[in-house]
């Protein structure tokens, strides 16, 4: 447009020239400053934004530093009270050891009396020496008229003392004489053979090791006594527990105890110490003994008699082993639960177990023989193997 007016208004056209040069430049300058501000600002604004970063970078830490603070604090505070307590408890401790001091000082009465005792005692202690000479004296003086007693004519005391153990002799007149068990001898009418008899027709006692370990353990010892009506009742306790066991062993793949090593076990549980349970089967075997030594007068139990069969405590022909043993307590779970079902259909309440009451001797009885014939064999049939 300049250009076309240039020719024909040519100083119009140079004012309008520099009236846009003009504009043009005003505009630029104000773009550039317009520019440079924004610029300015976003500076600004990026500080502003690291600052705020910073800020509350300041602030967490400032959280955290309180927080520590407040654990420190709590545990200056635990510590206190626990260096408070260790001197209480020490304190407490000084008090105590200052009045056990004070017990144990003797004063001057307790120093005399001491004295006085450990006088009396020299005392008798001098007493004592000159008696236990006095008796030494007497001692070897027996032994030197012993000597001259048993020594014959022509013999030293070498030959005396190898002598076998003898025995006193009396003679027709009174007089007492030591002789020894010697073969040769012909006044003693006695031969070693004759003194080392075996009945060969008295039946053979079969022991296990671990019975014969029981019985010379408590050898000697005095062993708490039953009565039998006591082991009738605790043999059905016994049979019931180890049939409960032997269930038990045989849900765990495990193998049957014998019924002695049950017993142990058994009473273990139930005293909680092994001198306790091998004193009470001591008992048991004490009690089986001592009815066997009284057979001539009266036949044993046939419940106890059977149970020591089992327990393998009798003669070696009467032995029952473990496979019979586990039949038997078979046959009896079979037989409770026949006599249980055939009074449940009779209306008539059972009968209680052992475990609750102390049956007598003739109630023991009396309930053996209340099984039937019938639920006996069908009891025995299904224990068989």
């Amino acid at each position: 447009v300049i250009r076309s007016i240039r020719y024909g208004l040519p100083t119009a056209a140079r004012l309008l020239e520099g009236a846009v040069k003009g504009t043009v430049l005003a505009f630029d300058s104000e773009l550039h400053s317009t520019q440079q501000e924004l610029a300015s600002r976003k500076a600004s604004q990026e500080s502003m934004a690291e600052t705020q970063a910073e800020i509350e970078q300041l602030r967490n830490d400032l959280a955290a530093t309180q927080q520590q603070n407040s654990e420190l604090k709590k545990q200056l505070s635990m510590a206190d009270d626990i260096k408070q307590a260790e001197i209480r408890s020490y304190q407490e401790k000084i008090e105590w050891l200052k009045d056990e001091l004070a017990r144990l000082h003797p004063d001057d009465g307790s120093v005399e009396g001491v004295g006085y005792l450990m006088d009396t005692c020299a005392k008798l202690l001098m007493d004592l020496e000159e008696e236990s000479a006095r008796q030494t004296t007497i001692l070897r003086e027996m032994g030197d008229y012993t000597l001259s007693i048993v020594k014959e004519a022509g013999e030293s005391e070498n030959d005396v003392a190898l002598h076998r153990p003898g025995r006193v002799i009396e003679l027709p007149d009174g007089e007492l004489v030591l002789r020894p068990y010697n073969v040769a001898e012909q006044a003693t009418q006695v031969m070693e053979t004759d003194l080392l008899k075996v009945d060969v027709d008295a039946p053979i006692r079969f022991r296990t090791p671990m019975v014969r370990q029981l019985l010379a353990t408590f050898q000697g010892r005095d062993v708490k006594k039953m009565l039998v009506k006591d082991l009738e009742a605790e043999i059905d306790r016994l049979y019931t527990a180890k049939t409960s066991a032997d269930n038990e062993a045989d849900a765990a793949s495990l193998p049957r105890s014998e019924l002695a090593a049950f017993l142990v076990e058994f009473y273990l549980e139930q005293f909680g110490t092994v001198t306790g349970a091998q004193e009470r089967v001591c008992s048991i075997l004490s009690c089986i003994r001592s009815l066997e030594r009284q057979a001539h007068l009266a036949p044993l139990p046939l419940k106890v008699s059977l149970f020591a069969r089992f327990l393998q405590f009798c003669n070696v022909k009467e032995v029952l082993p473990l496979p019979l043993l586990n039949i038997a307590l078979q046959a009896r779970r079979f037989a409770n639960a026949g006599r249980h079902k055939a009074a449940e259909h009779s209306g008539t309440k059972p009968m209680l177990s052992f475990q609750g009451r102390r049956p007598t001797i003739n109630q023991a009885k009396d309930e053996e023989t209340q099984i039937g014939i019938p639920h006996a064999w069908d009891a025995a049939t299904k224990a068989l193997p």
